[in-house]
This record gives C-alpha cells, sequence and structure tokens, in this order.
C-alpha cells in the first residue's frame, strides 16, 4: 500500500472516530461568522449557535458592549441559541437585543451582572436559568418580554432573586403557578398563573399583591402559610373558592380581597 493510501485510510478512520465522538450526528456545524473584540472571541455556525468566550479563559472580564452594526449583532436575526463561555463577568448591554429568533441561552457561574437590555425584545426565549453568581440585573434587562418570559431562580430569597425582581418576576426551580418578586426582606407572590384547584402557597411567601388570584374560576381551597399582608383583589370574583385557610401571622388584609367569592364557606 503506498503512502497516498495510508493517509487516505487513515484519514477516514479518524473522521469515523469524530463521528462516532459526536453520538452519530454527523459533521459540526460550519461556523459562519466569527470575530474578537474587548478581549472576547465569538463564532456563529450555520446552526445559529453563538458562543462567545474570553480570549484567555483563565483571565476573568465583563463582556463588551457592541453596537447594532458591529459584531454579532449585525446577525441577530440568525442567533438562535447563545453559550457564554466560563470567565466572563457580564452579560453587555444590549448584548442580544432584538435577537428575535433566540430561545435559549447558557449562562455560566462566573456571570455576575446582567446589564440593561441584554435581552430586550428577545421575542422568542421563554425561559431563562440564571444562576445563583448573578448579583446585579438591569431593570431594562427584559424590556419587551416581561410578560412572556420565565426567569428562573433557585432560590426565592436569595442574592439573584432580589436581583432579578429589579427587572421581571422570577420563578423557582421548575415550578410555571407561583410569579414572585423578592425585595430583601419580603417575598411577594405577583400572580397565581397555575391551574389548580387546591392551591398551597409556599411558605417563603410572605405577601399577596394586588389582584393575586383575581378571577381564577378554576380554584376552590387555598391555604396560606406565612403570609402577612394581603393586597386588594387579592382572590375577587374567584366564584368556585369555597374554602380559604389563613395562617395566624396575617395582620393586614387589604379592601376587597374576597369580594365575588359567593361559594366560599370557610
Amino acid at each position: 500500500m503506498n503512502k497516498g493510501w495510508k493517509f487516505a485510510v487513515v484519514l477516514a478512520v479518524c473522521l469515523l472516530a469524530v463521528g462516532l465522538g459526536l453520538g452519530g450526528r454527523g459533521a459540526l456545524a460550519a461556523v459562519l461568522h466569527e470575530g474578537e473584540t474587548g478581549g472576547v472571541v465569538w463564532f456563529l455556525d450555520s446552526d445559529g449557535a453563538l458562543t462567545i468566550r474570553p480570549i484567555n479563559p483563565e483571565i476573568p472580564g465583563a463582556m463588551p458592549s457592541v453596537s447594532s452594526d458591529s459584531q454579532w449583532r449585525v446577525y441577530s436575526d440568525d442567533i438562535r441559541s447563545v453559550v457564554i463561555g466560563e470567565g466572563l463577568t457580564s452579560v453587555s448591554y444590549s448584548a442580544f437585543e432584538g435577537c428575535g429568533s433566540l430561545t435559549s441561552v447558557n449562562i455560566p457561574s462566573t456571570v455576575t451582572t446582567i446589564d440593561g437590555y441584554a435581552f430586550g425584545w428577545c421575542s422568542g426565549l421563554t425561559e431563562l436559568t440564571i444562576p445563583d453568581s448573578v448579583t446585579y440585573v438591569g431593570n431594562t434587562a427584559f424590556s419587551g418580554i416581561t410578560d412572556t418570559m420565565k426567569a428562573r431562580v433557585s432560590s426565592a430569597t436569595s442574592a439573584t432573586a432580589q436581583a432579578v425582581s429589579n427587572a421581571i418576576d422570577f420563578y423557582v426551580g421548575g415550578d410555571n403557578a407561583f410569579a414572585l418578586r423578592y425585595n430583601g426582606t419580603d417575598v411577594t407572590l405577583q400572580k397565581y398563573k397555575g391551574t389548580a384547584a387546591e392551591v398551597t402557597v409556599p411558605a417563603y411567601v410572605t405577601k399577596l399583591a394586588n389582584g393575586a388570584f383575581d378571577g381564577n374560576e378554576t380554584l376552590t381551597g387555598v391555604t396560606l402559610q406565612s403570609v402577612t399582608a394581603m393586597g386588594s383583589n387579592v382572590f375577587r370574583n374567584c366564584v368556585n373558592l369555597a374554602t380559604a385557610t389563613l395562617n395566624s401571622g396575617l395582620t393586614s388584609v387589604s379592601y376587597s380581597a374576597f369580594e365575588g367569592c359567593g361559594s366560599l364557606t370557610s
């Protein structure tokens, strides 16, 4: 066998090994665009996956701000997922603003800051897990998607929860029922978004916001554990609510809290 054939065989074996290593997924997506700016490198591939990482992963640094007509933001319509590399400490101002096709973001535990408009008007982004390392979130970080995106944190009383509350309601873990805010002292249930007939409000919730259950016709029973104050219209027009178990520490109930609850018996 001549050298040319030997090389071809070795190359074929290497390519097969790579294919098997990818779990049968075949070739990696091709890099379409790439660049370097402010201490980071970035790559956008043909699957719409954008990776941004430090040039030197061992030297932590902030993600640079880039204008809408430069770097990866030129291709905002093509970005479907984002991986932020370990070592970056921030998601910069307007980093992904207007990326309407973006549906997935991986934020590493080195990130401490999410700046204003970072994910503004990312209409395809419906969920975002925010690591416990984050202690600052700009109040405009999620402009345009505050009603459609679920920001997830690991604890309702963490510094991360308080930071996220500056910009958007948060959810704890995979629970989709309780939209919450935390001000460093009280965890407030902003809105119940579940469908259960019997609801026990989590023990970490100390306040119910105005209209938290307003108009919920599915609700038949509710149990409060640690609530100290209820806003106005909390259970207004919950027409099938039959039982409400209130905890002993509840000291403030605002007006019309149970208005229109014609089925309430206890």
